[in-house]
C-alpha cells in the first residue's frame, strides 16, 4: 500500500472515531449504572449528556454519601441523643413537626406557602398542595398544633407565621449554611450542575459542527 492510500486510511480511521465516539460514550454510560439514565435527567427536566452521566458514575460513591451526610445534618435535632448539650435552634419547630406521622410534610409546605406567597394561609390551600399527600383533617390538626405552640396565629382570613416561628427558621437555616456535611453537598452539586452546562454545550456545538 503506497504512502498516501496508508494516510487516507488513517484519516478515513480516525473521521469514523470522532463521529463515533458520542455514541460510543453514550453506550457505555448506559451499561454503567442504570438501565435508563436518561430517566434520571428527564425526571430534573434536564438534557441527557452521555459525558457528564460518565463522569458523575466516577464520583458515584461520594455523591450518596455527600447526599447522606447532608440529610443526616438537617435532621439532626429531630435525632439528636437525650444527652446531647448542643443548643437547639428549632426546639418548638421539631415538636411541632414531630406531632403527627405527616406532621414534617405539612409543616414545610406550610412555611413555604406562606413565605412565597406572602399572604395570609387557608387550610384548603394547604390541603391542595400537599396534593392528597394527608387528609384535610390531619392538615387541621398540624394548623391548631402549630397556634398551641405559639408558630402560628389564626386570623380572621386564615392563619399568617409568627415571630416565633420565623426566628426559629432563620436559626434552622443559618446552622444549616455553616454545617460542613451540607457545605461539602452544596459545593459538589454545584460543580456538577456546571459540568453539566458546560458538556452540554460542548455537545451541541460538536453536532452543529457536523452537519
Amino acid at each position: 500500500m503506497t504512502k498516501k492510500k496508508n494516510a487516507d486510511v488513517k484519516v478515513q480511521f480516525a473521521e469514523r472515531n470522532v463521529f463515533s465516539m458520542e455514541e460510543q460514550v453514550r453506550k457505555a454510560s448506559v451499561s454503567l449504572l442504570l438501565e435508563n439514565p436518561e430517566a434520571a435527567y428527564k425526571a430534573a427536566g434536564k438534557e441527557f449528556v452521555p459525558n457528564h452521566y460518565t463522569q458523575f458514575w466516577a464520583t458515584r460513591e461520594r455523591a450518596v454519601l455527600l447526599f447522606q451526610r447532608a440529610a443526616l445534618a438537617l435532621s439532626l435535632e429531630e435525632n439528636r441523643e437525650e444527652d446531647d448539650k448542643t443548643p437547639m435552634v428549632s426546639p418548638n419547630l421539631i415538636i411541632w413537626r414531630n406531632s403527627f406521622a405527616k406532621g414534617e410534610f405539612v409543616t414545610r409546605h406550610i412555611i413555604a406557602t406562606a413565605i412565597e406567597n406572602n399572604a395570609l394561609l387557608r387550610l384548603s390551600q394547604i390541603e391542595e398542595v400537599c396534593r392528597g399527600g394527608c387528609e384535610r383533617k390531619t392538615v387541621s390538626k398540624v394548623f391548631r398544633r402549630g397556634v398551641d405552640l405559639g408558630l402560628l396565629e389564626k386570623l380572621s382570613g386564615g392563619y399568617k407565621i409568627t415571630e416565633k416561628l420565623w426566628n426559629e427558621m432563620l436559626a434552622r437555616a443559618l446552622a444549616s449554611i455553616l454545617n460542613k456535611d451540607i457545605v461539602d453537598l452544596a459545593k459538589y452539586v454545584v460543580s456538577q450542575a456546571a459540568n453539566h452546562e458546560e458538556l452540554l454545550k460542548t455537545m451541541k456545538l460538536k453536532t452543529w459542527v457536523k452537519r
